[in-house]
């Protein structure tokens, strides 16, 4: 058990949100959302910064709104366009491809994949997309030898930026320029030693030794969590339940391990995982009240970006049913860490 006091950690602690323009997606469920600038996310951040500040008292805390980060991608991307119009544009998730003007929708959905014990088997698709394989022969296809610009929202130790690259280039795909939202130093060394084109990092960190993202935190949000993987073939793939749906950790206990995917100590992790489970109860009782209609758990799935059915790592507990109450859920969930 690590010590319940701050650990001691300098350099930069980045933290997105994500989860305001998530829930958005909900809408076409019929569920009635809060808007993207309701008081509720406020809260939600500032509760949120709060308890990382106290966890890493020594590093700079760093907010990033994905939303905003997004377009300064773009505004990067159509500065390229602007010098060469024939460039194709490649994006790693749909997000940042519903933004793509031109519509082309040249999206790789990638994502790492984790086993039952949370450790990373390796990279495989979104849940609901192609094998990657199939993807990348898609997207060679639909490029048709033109060059191309990648855009990627953020690049923690370069590793999946390296693994994109090294599959375009085995197709024939020429990268001419690459665009990250933010990056540690280290990682931008990393990728400059192995890409010889330009290289465009929007915000740089020194020592980024930490990522946290809002909607990790919150089981039921679209993109929540550790996705569970499965090898197939030469590859991997997400996890189906018998319906055809995912399966994801989220961070938070009792689901994940919050002290290890985080590096907080025990006690910050407690703490931030009892507030966002609570911050999840308020969030879904609210949707429910105002969309008028008890929310079950199959409510919510089979949209993109999906929602994962939230498990705990390293047990074999039985999934909950798709008519499970989301809200019940959620406070079985917090009885735990009573």
């Amino acid at each position: 058990m690590q010590s319940a006091s701050p650990v001691a950690r300098q350099g930069t602690c980045v933290v997105s949100f994500d989860v305001a323009s998530g829930l958005q997606s909900f809408l076409s469920k019929g569920l009635t959302v809060p808007n993207l600038d309701d008081p509720i996310f406020g809260h939600l951040h500032q509760s949120l910064l709060e308890r990382v500040t106290r966890a890493f008292p020594n590093a700079a805390i760093h907010p990033v709104d994905k939303n905003d980060l997004r377009l300064e991608i773009w505004d990067q991307v159509h500065e390229c366009i602007a010098v060469n119009n024939r460039h194709a544009v490649l994006v790693t998730c749909s997000e940042m491809d519903d933004l793509n003007p031109n519509q082309e929708g040249l999206n790789l959905s990638i994502n790492r994949l984790f086993d039952r014990d949370g450790k990373m088997l390796g990279y495989g698709p979104r849940p609901g997309f192609d094998y990657l394989d199939k993807q990348f022969d898609d997207l060679t296809l639909r490029i048709a030898g033109r060059p191309v610009i990648l855009a990627k929202e953020g690049a923690f130790r370069g590793n999946t930026c390296l693994y994109i690259l090294k599959e375009l280039e085995a197709r024939g795909v020429n990268v001419v320029t690459v665009i990250v939202g933010f990056c540690d130093i280290g990682a931008k060394a990393v990728i400059e030693k192995a890409f010889k084109g330009e290289l465009v990092i929007v915000h740089a960190f020194e020592n980024l030794f930490e990522w946290i993202a809002d909607r990790d935190l919150i089981p039921f949000v679209p993109g929540c969590g550790r996705v569970v993987g499965v090898h197939v073939a030469h590859s991997f793939a997400p996890v189906q339940t018998a319906e055809s749906h995912s399966c994801a950790y989220p961070y938070i206990l009792p689901f994940g391990m919050m002290e290890k995917w985080t590096s907080m100590p025990a006690e910050n992790a407690r703490e931030l995982s009892v507030t966002f489970l609570n911050v999840a109860i308020d969030l879904f009782n609210r949707i429910s009240k105002e969309s008028g209609r008890i929310i079950v758990i199959g409510d919510l799935l089979g949209i993109h970006p999906r929602v994962s059915i939230p498990v705990k790592v390293g047990t074999n507990e039985p999934l909950p049913t798709l008519n499970t109450e989301v809200i019940w859920f959620l406070k079985e969930m917090r009885k735990r860490l009573d």
